[in-house]
């Protein structure tokens, strides 16, 4: 929480909260649900520029895949994309 001191000698102080950087983030891939209730993990390769997941194949039909990314308490906006299975 907030603290602090307020002077009228013009010595004042106030104690802020402050986050660094996380070390921990991951990449979640979600098929056919925005919501994320049941995400599968992805993998980053070590540069952490570029991640790979295996998910089961969807049956016939026009389906969603969700993906985001999250870094310690930020989470980025959902990227999707639309795809067919066919025969």
């Amino acid at each position: 929480m907030f603290s602090g001191f307020i002077g009228n000698s013009g010595k004042s102080w106030v104690d802020v909260p402050s986050y660094s950087a996380s070390v921990n983030r991951a990449v979640q891939v979600s098929v056919d649900d925005p919501s994320f209730g049941n995400p599968v993990a992805a993998t980053l390769n070590s540069a952490a520029t570029g991640w790979s997941a295996t998910i089961r194949t969807p049956p016939i039909g026009t389906h969603t895949i969700y993906a985001r990314s999250t870094q310690g308490f930020d989470t980025s906006p959902v990227a999707s994309s639309t795809f067919t299975v066919s025969r």
